[in-house]
């Protein structure tokens, strides 16, 4: 009889689509802001260290190359409203729902807020879309989050996360974005074991693919 499988799926970025949203409310401040400028994961890095083809373009690093002030980046992740009113990917919350219900899996959610007003929003949010499914909800708050023991699979946008599991038997899936490339994140991580996917509901049907061959 197989054992149950344990997946690890990240929420901002993954089965949320907050970006276009920030963006919006940025460009409303009157910045001209695109997340396709931010280079690395980590926003700091982005906001201190421009690449060199950037400075080239006049963006220095006294100014920073996003051209935004970081207060007015993280008062956006600190409010519930930028979570509340960001749409979930269609197709991977399809997927996902698929999973949950798949005979032999328990499915964790794993995320992080920067205080307890957008955990609770982002619980809610979840407990709505995926009522009546079987899942477990994780958020660690004001801190990076931990890996999971004995994960079988983890779904990540971020490969910081991803580079916390280091057994064999589990397969990581990075959801390809312009701010995880190892060109610009590879001196802080290793990319060794990482399934470069172009969506989170990807590698949900992979998954679910794979516990219902080994099953059979």
């Amino acid at each position: 009889m197989s054992e149950t499988k344990t997946v690890v799926v990240d929420m901002d970025g993954v089965l949320l689509d907050v970006h276009p949203l920030l963006e919006k409310l940025l460009c409303e401040k009157g910045y001209k802001f695109s997340m396709q400028n931010v280079l690395t994961y980590d926003f700091n890095k982005s906001l201190k260290n421009p690449p060199a083809s950037l400075v080239s373009l006049g963006f220095g690093r006294k100014t920073n190359y996003l051209g935004i002030r970081r207060e007015d980046i993280y008062s956006l992740f600190n409010s519930p409203s930028l979570f509340m009113d960001s749409p979930f990917y269609a197709k991977a919350i399809l997927r996902l729902k698929e999973l949950c219900k798949t005979k032999g899996v328990h499915v964790i959610i794993w995320t992080e807020a920067n205080n307890d007003r957008v955990k609770n929003t982002k619980k809610c949010m979840l407990e709505s879309i995926l009522k009546g499914y079987d899942y477990e909800f994780c958020c660690s708050v004001g801190e990076s989050k931990k890996a999971v023991e004995n994960a079988d699979y983890v779904i990540d946008d971020s490969p910081f996360a991803l580079d916390l599991y280091k057994s064999s038997k589990c397969k990581k899936f990075l959801v390809d974005k312009p701010y995880n490339k190892a060109e610009y994140n590879a001196k802080n991580v290793s990319y060794t074991g990482f399934n470069v996917i172009k969506d989170a509901g990807a590698a949900l049907f992979q998954i679910e693919s794979d516990v219902k061959l080994d099953c059979a």
